[in-house]
Order: C-alpha cells, then sequence, then structure tokens
C-alpha cells in the first residue's frame, strides 16, 4: 500500500531502514521506521493564579469602594488651580487604578489554584454530563459481571449518550450564530473554528520565540521602513511653522462632558478587559454609580489642560494576520493595541467631539469609506462597481489598481500628522496640544500571553495605536 505523508507536519523520525530491492517478492522498496510522538494525556496537573469572583463580588467591591474616602474625593479644583497640572493628571489616574486594585484585592484576593487543563466544551451541559456518567456506570457493571443484558444497556447508553452531544453541540454553535447575526467577525470566527479546528492565534505563538523577540522584529520592522521611506524621492513638508491655513473653521477647546454623557457611553461599550486594566471591567461597569465622579473628573481634566495620562498610552500584543500563515515566521504577525478600559472612554469622547467638527465643516476626504459613519467596503464596493458599470456603458475598459502598504499605520510620522491636524482639520489650542501629548510619550512592550514573561518598554517613535478609535 502506499502511504502518503502530510509536509506540513513536524514528526520525528528514528531507526530508519530501507530494505533492498527485492524483485521477486515486490518493486516496490520497503521502508521502515519508528515515529517519535509526544504523549497526549486527557487531562494536565497545571497550577494558576485566579481570583474567585461570584454573584456577590459586585457588590461587595461597590462597598469596598464607597467605604475609600479617596476615590469619592473631588479633585478638579485642584487639579485646575495647580500650574503642573499634567503631573497632577498622572497622580490622579494613577490613585484610581491603584484604589481599584486594592479593592479588589479586598473583594477577590489571588489565590493558586490547581486546575486540570482540558478541552473547552462550551456545549457540554448537565444533561450530557449526567448520559457520561451512566454510560460509565454500565460500562463498570458490564467489565464486572460480564453480562449481556448490561452490555446491551451500555451499548444503547452510548448511542443515546452520542446523540444528545451532537444535538447539544448543534444547538451551541445554532444560538451563537443566530445571537450574532448582526456581528460579522463573531461570525467569521465561529466559522472559523468549525472548519479550522482551534482557531485561537494565541495559542499558536510557539514557545521558543520569546517577547523580546517580538517587540524587537516590530521595531526593527518600523525602523527599516522609515528607512527607505526616508532614502526615496519623496520630501513631505514637515514644518510645523508653515504659515498658511488651509482650514480656516478651527477646534481651539473640547467641550467638558457630563456625568450623564459618560454613563450612556460606558453602557454602550463591551466589558472587554486587558492586562493593564487594575480590574475586570464588568466590575467597573456594575460599580458606575461610585467610579462616575472619579472618571469623570479624569476625563474632564484631560480635555481641559490637553494632556494625556502616561499610564494611558501603554500598549501592545502580537496577532497572526490570517490563522493558516506559519507561527515560527515573526513577519506573519502584526501589533495590535490593547488599550486600558480607561483609556478607551476618552478617546471614545475625544472622537466624537473631533467627528462633530469634521462633519459640520464637511471636512472628510471625499472618497473616504473607513472610519465614517455609514461608510464601509460596502459603500466604497458600490462605487466601484458602479463607476466600472458607468465606465462599461460608455464602451471604455477599466483597469483597478489596488495599494497595499506595509505596516501603514505604524509608519505614520507624527510630526506630519499633526502638521495636517492644525493647516487641513483647523485643530488648534488645547486640542491640538491632547493630539500632541496622545502621540508623546508613548510605550509598548509585548506579552504573548497572562502567564508569559513581557518584554521591555520601548518608545513609539511613530505611529498610532492600532485597537484606538482614534
Amino acid at each position: 500500500p502506499h502511504i502518503r505523508f502530510n509536509y506540513n507536519l513536524q514528526v520525528e523520525i528514528q531507526n530508519l531502514i530501507i530494505t533492498p530491492l527485492n524483485e521477486v517478492i515486490s518493486d516496490h522498496y520497503l521502508i521502515t521506521f519508528d515515529l517519535v510522538l509526544p504523549l497526549r494525556t486527557h487531562s494536565q496537573i497545571k497550577t494558576k493564579t485566579v481570583r474567585h469572583l461570584d454573584c456577590n463580588s459586585a457588590s461587595k467591591f461597590i462597598d469596598t469602594l464607597s467605604k475609600s474616602s479617596v476615590i469619592v474625593e473631588n479633585h478638579l479644583d485642584q487639579l485646575t488651580s495647580n500650574v503642573n497640572t499634567e503631573n497632577n493628571l498622572d497622580e490622579l489616574t494613577s490613585h484610581y487604578n491603584v484604589t481599584l486594585r486594592d479593592a479588589l484585592d479586598t473583594v477577590a484576593p489571588l489565590k493558586t489554584k490547581v486546575i486540570k487543563a482540558h478541552r473547552n466544551s462550551p456545549w457540554f451541559n448537565e444533561n450530557t454530563r449526567a448520559l457520561k456518567l451512566e454510560c460509565r456506570k454500565l460500562e463498570r457493571r458490564w467489565r464486572t459481571t460480564k453480562l449481556q443484558v448490561f452490555q446491551i444497556a451500555w451499548t444503547e447508553s452510548v448511542n443515546k449518550y452520542k446523540k444528545a452531544l451532537f444535538k447539544a453541540r448543534s444547538e451551541y454553535y445554532s444560538t451563537l450564530i443566530d445571537s450574532n447575526n448582526k456581528n460579522p467577525r463573531a461570525l467569521f470566527r465561529t466559522v472559523t473554528k468549525l472548519t479550522n479546528g482551534n482557531s485561537d492565534q494565541q495559542c499558536k505563538i510557539p514557545t521558543d520565540i520569546s517577547s523580546t523577540d517580538f517587540i524587537n522584529f516590530f521595531n526593527e520592522k518600523i525602523k527599516n521602513i522609515r528607512s527607505q521611506i526616508s532614502a526615496s524621492q519623496y520630501k513631505p513638508n514637515t514644518s510645523l511653522a508653515d504659515p498658511v491655513s488651509h482650514c480656516t473653521q478651527h477646534f481651539n477647546n473640547f467641550n467638558p462632558v457630563t456625568e450623564q454623557e459618560v454613563l450612556s457611553l460606558i453602557s454602550k461599550m463591551k466589558p472587554t478587559t486587558c492586562s493593564l486594566d487594575p480590574v475586570p471591567t464588568k466590575l467597573v461597569k456594575s460599580a458606575m454609580d461610585v467610579l462616575a465622579a472619579p472618571i469623570l473628573n479624569i476625563i474632564n481634566s484631560s480635555l481641559l489642560h490637553g494632556t494625556v495620562p502616561d499610564a494611558l498610552k501603554v500598549s501592545i500584543k502580537p496577532l497572526l494576520k490570517k490563522s493558516d500563515l506559519d507561527p515560527h515566521i515573526l513577519n506573519n504577525y502584526r501589533p495590535i493595541s490593547n488599550l486600558p478600559f480607561l483609556s478607551k472612554i476618552l478617546e471614545k469622547v475625544v472622537a466624537s467631539q473631533l467627528q462633530t467638527h469634521l462633519m459640520h465643516y464637511n471636512l472628510f476626504e471625499k472618497f473616504q469609506s473607513g472610519f465614517r459613519t455609514g461608510h464601509s467596503t460596502e459603500t466604497a464596493l458600490t462605487r466601484v462597481v458602479n463607476d466600472i458599470l458607468i465606465s462599461s456603458d460608455e464602451g471604455n475598459s477599466s483597469v483597478i489598481m489596488l495599494l497595499d502598504l506595509s505596516a501603514a499605520f505604524d509608519t505614520i510620522d507624527h510630526s506630519i500628522l499633526l502638521h495636517r491636524l492644525e493647516n487641513d482639520v483647523g485643530l488648534t489650542g488645547t486640542v491640538l496640544a491632547w493630539f500632541s501629548s496622545y502621540l508623546s510619550n508613548r510605550f509598548q512592550y509585548v506579552q504573548k500571553c497572562a502567564d508569559s514573561t513581557p518584554s521591555l518598554y520601548t518608545e513609539v517613535q511613530y505611529g498610532v495605536p492600532q485597537g484606538s478609535v482614534l
């Protein structure tokens, strides 16, 4: 028989023997070898540091914060009167994070727990678990007694368990697809998981690639692309002292937001949490009666003084560009910014006021489809198809040219961006100072997963954080 090998699989072969050809027996060579396969156990004992959060954790967390006089204290007057407002805003943000972290440690302290690593089967419910236990029980009876009646009962129980498991899995994915019928990202993720097995890209990162390897690769990549841009013939005007202003409608100051506006904004945000957050976002959203005032102070202080706290300017993590790419090649990864929840709130407030300015004075690019309300890849595709059909009706031929810029967001020059924001968009005064603070003194680091060693912090000299609404 012919043996077909999948050359994408990396297996170790030992004791390879090629028997000399014997035409009397066969016109094929006999090849024998031993395959060295890793031992795959059903479960592995691991330890994990966890916090025990139950249904009462939110109320305990709120009570702990309410007893802290510092977290509910109004710092806005102090920040306004003090000249060194940037340092005070950093201190306020740092104190906010420390207070929340201390409250979480009181409610749910870290504990080391011994867990069994097993395959995640969210459709495995109480019914299927009971049927599985019944199968095991009947199997033990048959192996003990060797009676046919128990063998028949065991076989029927196994078939019943398989049907229930298949039904539970089908219902789980049907419900998942129906509930995300308006969420293309979740739908594509579900389809990928069903067709390609485990699509968790984070778990595919090889252990021999460290976080330092990632940060060095990303920094070197941007450095090489920037050197190629500097060596090209294109010389943009980067002078911030250009007296010519193309936009006559200026945006000088942000409008302070009210507590109701912040609460409405937070209620619509997803409760995603990153490693930079002091507590899970779900707890923050549940404690808004206590946290609304300090969050509002931080946001309005940032808008008033045109500064962004340093604690909100750190983030990055690597992800595979596509799930079918080789995870051993660093060039197949892209940096994605994981931002703290407080940073997301501040950026959404700024983005909302900036978009109002752009729409009111019609400052958007005419054919821009990305990052605009009511525009998407669908509207861009509709425009392209319409232009091709009109050209075809006139008897002309059409040629489409597609450009893919390497690391486009990561190589943006901050001075050029600020120059265009000032002269082409009309940002001045505190607003321009805020964006200058937002882009300056940013740092990034890589941490592959929660239990891996993070890399050193490196300063971001170019680019804007991907993952931000801005």
